[in-house]
């Protein structure tokens, strides 16, 4: 079972490499692929939909209030396709004040105004455009996003003016992360990046590198920078300087060393790092030492990154089982199973957790303690 859906995992990986999916010509209506995760505001909650939509749901009851479809530019693709598509949308939504940033597998970046609906847009690369995986950051009046043709963009935050872009050495699919006036992104190309968030310049003397590419967006807590690498790796690095302070696992002869990728983003709580990995176990390590605490074993691969909810840990794995983990005693149970293909990231709000299954087109809220289920909603 876990060679199949790591096979297509892999597959995925493989498709959207050669740019199948983000080219495909497909209509307005018709219904696409993606990962959209779930982000809550303080009323409604806010995702890509598998029709390349922006919606927006009542957090309460899971109502309808609006979508809107991120149709991208007619485009002869390379495949014979011609006339507007709709959008593929891996991006999770970042909620900004009175704005949603939210960005697509052509390489657009949108800004919608969630009181009037007002949006703009522009087309990160119009020459060779690639697709925006990870979610955007805004920070300085700044909204950075990366993109598969290997570049961090730099834009303004209101008007969607360009300011900066650095070159990576391979595709971005990791969200940016933000550390003093510092924005790390992560690379295909196996390398850190840390540059000026004004700028655009270059703060480490070299990138840190790992042994594999990185899918997983980094992860900042105190001064140290958290990444995960497909080379099935944990690794913390110095966020001033770029050197490794320890990695996990140590040795390439650990017996509880992951067996699979590390494709989820790592949670970092109270003095313990997270790790969710496609084998089927959470690993936890001492955020100081990255030496391992424990391990929960799920026994299923989960690509969703998981959420705290209240006191607990709350996991999906790919089939659509939910389990919430206390993150004292370790102890897990099974919270539900909706009995759906999750890769999407987990969304919450205080106990509440949403989650976005992509392949039943719907969204569930669950209460991340009890497992009781909120509500769930059809999307169109």
């Amino acid at each position: 079972m876990h060679n199949r859906k790591t096979f297509k995992l892999f597959s995925l990986i493989v498709l959207l490499i050669l740019g199948l999916t983000v080219t495909s010509c497909v209509g307005v209506g018709t219904a696409r692929s993606g990962w959209s995760g779930v982000v809550a505001g303080e009323e409604s909650v806010y995702l890509g939909s598998g029709a390349g939509k922006l919606v927006a749901l009542n957090s309460s009851n899971g109502f309808y209030q609006w979508q809107e479809a991120l149709e991208s530019a007619a485009s002869g693709g390379g495949l014979g396709c011609s006339g507007a598509t709709a959008a593929v949308i891996y991006s999770t939504p970042v909620l900004y004040g009175e704005t949603v940033y939210i960005g697509d597998g052509n390489g657009r970046l949108y800004a919608f105004n969630v009181s009037d609906r007002q949006s703009k847009n522009v087309t990160l690369n119009a020459d060779k455009p690639g697709a925006i995986i990870g979610n955007p950051l805004v920070a300085f009046d700044s909204v950075y996003v990366g993109s598969t043709d290997g570049n961090l963009y730099a834009y303004d935050a209101a008007s969607l003016t360009y300011k900066w872009h650095y070159n990576t050495g391979g595709e971005i699919w990791a969200s940016p992360a933000l550390w003093q006036d510092s924005v790390f992104v992560a690379s295909f190309d196996k390398k850190l990046y840390s540059v000026d968030a004004e700028t655009g310049q270059a703060n480490w003397e070299k990138p840190f590198e790992a042994n594999g590419p990185i899918i997983a967006s980094p992860v900042v807590f105190g001064d140290t920078v958290l990444v995960a690498s497909l080379d099935r790796h944990i690794y913390a690095v110095n966020a001033e300087t770029g050197d490794l302070q320890w990695s996990y696992p140590a040795g390439e002869t650990d017996g509880e060393a992951p067996k699979r990728w590390l494709w989820a983003t790592p949670l970092a709580g109270e003095g313990k790092i997270y790790a969710s990995c496609m084998d089927g176990i959470v690993y936890i390590l001492d955020q100081n030492s990255g030496d391992l605490v424990d391990i929960i074993d799920i026994d299923e691969p989960i690509a969703s990154t998981p959420v705290f909810a209240g006191d607990r840990l709350v996991i999906a794995t790919e089939s659509g089982k939910i389990y919430s983990v206390n993150t004292t005693s370790y102890q897990k149970i099974e919270l539900r199973n909706i009995d759906a293909e999750l890769a999407s990231p987990l969304g919450v709000d205080g106990t509440t957790v949403f989650i976005h299954s992509t392949k039943g087109n719907a969204v569930y809220a669950i209460n991340g303690e009890t497992g009781a289920l909120l509500w769930s909603t059809s999307l169109s």
